[in-house]
């Protein structure tokens, strides 16, 4: 019997030929199948992203767009925290800069204080602010204040655009700069009868004013 005609041979050799043209299936119509299928997949996706940007952006808009309709209720409702120009919340003027701490005790009875080396903390209830902090220089047995600083009920953007809002509306007349730096917006007026207005998304600060151009 020829090697050719044994039986193990042409097992073997029907397997080859099935495993090449297995293979040669594989290559030919199954593997180009799937690049055109995820090739269109792909596609799909890359027409999709700028439907997504867009959505994106007008969501970010909405949400800018409800915080200044926000700003514009509390202050139809509530009132101008600087109404009158004055860059002292409304309600909290009997303490300003320069101002002795001597008759605090009597302006905030019943109210939680707490007193440290350098500075007062006052707990206070508004819708805007929860704390007041005055930080202050001593004077012999005086203490002097030098920043007043107002922490909000609520810190970020919010209270920050109600806030803005206010203040331009009853201090635009004097000099003053707005900012968004590393997602942190704020808003500066300087020289206010001597004074610099601080608002940001992290709160409300008051300082005496020095121009270093001087």
């Amino acid at each position: 019997m020829k090697w050719k005609d044994n039986k193990l041979f042409i097992a073997i050799r029907y397997s080859a030929v099935t495993a090449i043209f297995l293979v040669t299936i594989f290559f030919t119509a199954i593997i180009p199948t799937w690049v055109e299928k995820y090739k269109l997949e792909i596609k799909k996706l890359e027409d999709a992203v700028p439907d997504y940007k867009k959505l994106k952006g007008d969501v970010e808009l909405l949400k800018g767009e409800n915080l200044k309709l926000k700003a514009e209720l509390v202050t139809i409702y509530s009132g101008n925290v600087f109404k009158g120009g004055s860059i002292y919340p409304l309600g909290y003027r009997e303490i300003t800069l320069k101002s002795s701490l001597s008759s605090l005790e009597k302006i905030y009875y019943g109210n939680t204080i707490n007193w440290s080396d350098d500075w007062v903390v006052v707990e206070i209830k508004h819708n805007l602010f929860k704390e007041i902090t005055y930080h202050f220089d001593k004077k012999g047995k005086d203490k002097i204040v030098s920043i007043i600083g107002f922490r909000y009920s609520r810190v970020g953007k919010e209270t920050y655009q109600i806030l803005r809002k206010q203040a331009l509306d009853e201090l635009k007349r004097y000099k003053h700069t707005e900012s968004n730096r590393n997602d942190l917006n704020e808003l500066i007026f300087r020289n206010v009868k001597g004074a610099d207005l601080q608002i940001s998304d992290a709160g409300l600060n008051i300082n005496e004013h020095y121009d270093w151009n001087e």
